[in-house]
């Protein structure tokens, strides 16, 4: 997929008054974003969070913009990977930990007691 002329120009906008200020690609994005009409926006269909973790979802048109920004700027663009979504990430439905928790806490605390009644014996 490549970028459409409107979208270019709004990058070259932003270029034109970022003027390497920015290398954080979050930031940049943010910027890009604002400086489209709403419409163009949902258009473009830059990448979203991710619903659980809140997390940026990097997609392919992230991916050119990032590349046209470097072939336009020559700067290339730093990605937090701590606001990136881990890939190796696993829904677990609310409380999935109490039972099992709930199970081993009353195991140790039945060989607690059972280590304080064994040595209270001697």
């Amino acid at each position: 997929m490549t970028l459409p002329d409107n979208v270019k120009e709004r990058i070259e906008y932003v270029a034109s008054y970022v003027q390497g200020s920015l290398i954080d690609w979050f930031l940049l994005k943010q910027e890009i974003l604002r400086s489209m009409p709403a419409k163009m926006r949902k258009i473009v269909g830059l990448s979203k969070r991710h619903r659980n973790t809140k997390k940026m979802l990097m997609n392919d048109v992230d991916r050119e913009v990032i590349a046209y920004w470097e072939l336009i700027t020559g700067i290339k663009l730093w990605i937090d990977p701590k606001r990136l979504h881990d890939p190796n990430w696993i829904y677990r439905k609310r409380g999935w930990a109490l039972n099992g928790n709930k199970e081993r806490i009353l195991e140790e605390e039945a060989r607690r007691k059972a280590n304080r009644d064994s040595a209270s014996d001697y």
